[in-house]
């Protein structure tokens, strides 16, 4: 029971991680596309991945002791 409750909570971070990044993304194409702006959104986008990747670490596992 609890490995599902942390299966949807899993679930729920990596959408709204999608979610952010695709805005992010798309928010980035529409600025200018200066080196700065494309250094900067690299940085941003890279940190959303390592802190969904670690999210998804301490939720899972615990739920699978």
């Amino acid at each position: 029971m609890s490995v599902m409750i942390g299966l949807v909570a899993v679930l729920r971070v990596v959408v709204v991680m999608t979610v952010l990044q695709a805005v992010i993304v798309r928010q980035v194409a529409i600025a200018a596309m200066s080196e700065a702006v494309q250094m900067v959104s690299a940085a941003i986008i890279a940190t959303l991945l390592g802190v969904q990747a670690i999210t998804v670490v301490m939720i899972v596992a615990p739920a699978n002791r």
